[in-house]
């Protein structure tokens, strides 16, 4: 770069095209960095959508910022996403805070897939639950409906309950 004269403002037109254009606009753009950084800070996990696309959607964020040129430690990030688990997962973040031990980030994802996958089935195994359940606290004549729904035709008292095998069937 060259100055003209003793004067303190850059003469543009004699620098070369990339130089002028780093001048001008410079070369690292505040404007973005801080536009990176705020979207990792404000990045919350919610309730309605699956844990890992938001594990996913995180790690994203955390390469932008880190592409930046903004260091960013592993324990640090991990406790960072430990902080914006949804708010179902607070029994389990604050399991995870009373932890002696500092989790990296890729430890602290694999433990939230698995806690997903339980949880997911938990889910599945009270929804048959609950089916039984509506199942047997039918009336009469709307339990023979179901067993109707379900492939059983017969109606006699003495079959008001549906077979232990299409129950199990329905798990």
């Amino acid at each position: 770069m060259s100055y003209s004269g003793s004067s303190s403002r850059l003469d543009l037109s004699k620098l070369e095209p990339l130089d002028a254009l780093e001048t001008k606009y410079g070369a690292d753009d505040a404007g973005k960095k801080k536009y990176v950084v705020g979207k990792w800070l404000g990045f919350k996990m919610v309730d309605g959508k699956p844990s890992m696309d938001q594990v996913h959607e995180f790690e994203n964020l955390c390469t932008d910022v880190t592409n930046e040129g903004i260091k960013l430690e592993e324990i640090f990030l991990a406790n960072v996403l430990l902080e914006k688990f949804p708010p179902s997962w607070s029994e389990y973040r604050n399991h995870l805070k009373h932890k002696k031990r500092n989790m990296p980030l890729q430890e602290l994802i694999s433990h939230m897939r698995t806690e997903e996958t339980n949880r997911l089935k938990d889910k599945n195994n009270l929804s048959s639950t609950v089916f039984m359940f509506t199942i047997y606290s039918l009336p009469s004549s709307e339990h023979n409906l179901a067993l109707a729904r379900l492939g059983e035709t017969s109606t006699s008292p003495a079959k008001n309950y549906p077979a232990r095998a299409q129950l199990n069937s329905a798990r």
